[in-house]
């Protein structure tokens, strides 16, 4: 998170802890839904929901993708928005790194995965 002298400056006329401004209505909560990080939980349960679909209709009719390379396309998704979601709460930089490295790792594993066939 900024330090207080660090804080961005926005349009006058709102308030926002985060920010020297004052937010109103629709405004303020989606400021609110973006710095809570509850933007990027949106985005992994939508992720999430994919995979899991795509495995059911794999696993019933035997057509699409198989659930390792449903696994393969969706992890770095996940891990990137992990990333995304701590750097947008203000996490440490190591956890924000974290996510990135493990989004590179799973991008290779899918790789792998790929130029196997």
């Amino acid at each position: 998170m900024a330090q207080p002298s660090q804080r961005m400056k926005l349009p006058s006329g709102c308030h926002h802890p985060r920010y020297d401004c004052v937010l109103k209505g629709r405004d303020a909560r989606m400021a609110e839904f973006f710095a809570t990080g509850h933007v990027a939980d949106l985005v992994l349960l939508v992720l999430v929901l994919e995979a899991v679909l795509l495995v059911v209709w794999h696993r019933r009719t035997g057509r699409g993708l198989a659930p390792a390379a449903v696994l393969g396309l969706a992890l770095p998704g996940v891990a990137l928005v992990l990333a995304l979601r701590a750097a947008l709460v203000g996490a440490a930089w190591p956890w924000v790194a974290a996510a990135l490295t493990a989004a590179f790792a799973a991008h290779l594993f899918d790789l792998r995965l790929r130029l196997r066939r």
